[in-house]
């Protein structure tokens, strides 16, 4: 991920489990920027256990970033936290 998305990666993964890499919610949305386990972890190749690690989270977070991107979306939109960039 380029250094220039850093802060908003940061405030995401901070809005969304308070920097806890072992986050879960109610829906299935794991690890620091809380991500849909079973639609993310085999889009990008790994397991969903792997996404309790912070550095695969923010990978396949960069991933889906780039993924709503290339769609046409705004970063972020996957999010519930991403009122926090704007």
């Amino acid at each position: 991920m380029p250094p220039e998305w850093w802060p908003q990666f940061r405030a995401v993964s901070y809005c969304e489990s308070g920097w806890h890499p072992g986050s879960v919610n109610g829906h299935g949305d794991v690890g620091l920027l809380q991500l849909e386990a079973a639609t993310w972890a085999p889009f990008a190749g790994v397991s969903e256990d792997a996404l309790f690690d912070p550095v695969t989270n923010l990978d396949v977070g960069w991933l889906v970033v780039q993924y709503d991107l290339a769609r046409g979306y705004s970063a972020f939109s996957q999010w519930s936290c991403a009122y926090v960039l704007k």
